[in-house]
């Protein structure tokens, strides 16, 4: 005998979640809910995955990117200075997203003569 197992659409998820489709959908390609593609390519989700995230055990792995915010504290500027050196920063690529930046590449930037001579990093004041 086979046992039956209750799978979920994206649609029913999103409703416990208090989120929309998309975002569930987006939930399943990045790991954080597991799921099932059925004969057809209809997605469903896997019960127990949606009980380990909404109980709290599943956790969303942490990005390894900074934002814009992050990365200004990171180096110790002001946020349009940032923005206005972004050519010299190495970040995510894609035009369609916001400014992403790698820790170890800003380590190696902050640590750049040419930007704390700039921007006088660490000596708490904002230009030498």
């Amino acid at each position: 005998m086979v046992a039956e197992v209750r799978l979920f659409s994206p649609e029913y998820v999103a409703e416990r979640l208090v989120t929309d489709t998309t975002t569930v959908l987006k939930m399943v390609r990045n790991g954080t809910l597991k799921a099932v593609t059925l004969p057809g390519g209809v997605c469903r989700i896997l019960p127990g995955s949606l009980d380990a995230l909404m109980s709290g055990a599943a956790t969303a792995k942490a990005s390894p990117w900074l934002n814009a915010d992050q990365a200004a504290s990171y180096l110790g500027v002001s946020k349009r200075t940032l923005y206005n050196n972004r050519k010299h920063i190495p970040s995510l690529p894609g035009f369609s997203r916001p400014l992403m930046f790698d820790p170890e590449q800003l380590n190696q930037v902050r640590t750049s003569q040419t930007f704390r001579r700039k921007h006088a990093v660490g000596r708490g004041h904002s230009h030498v």
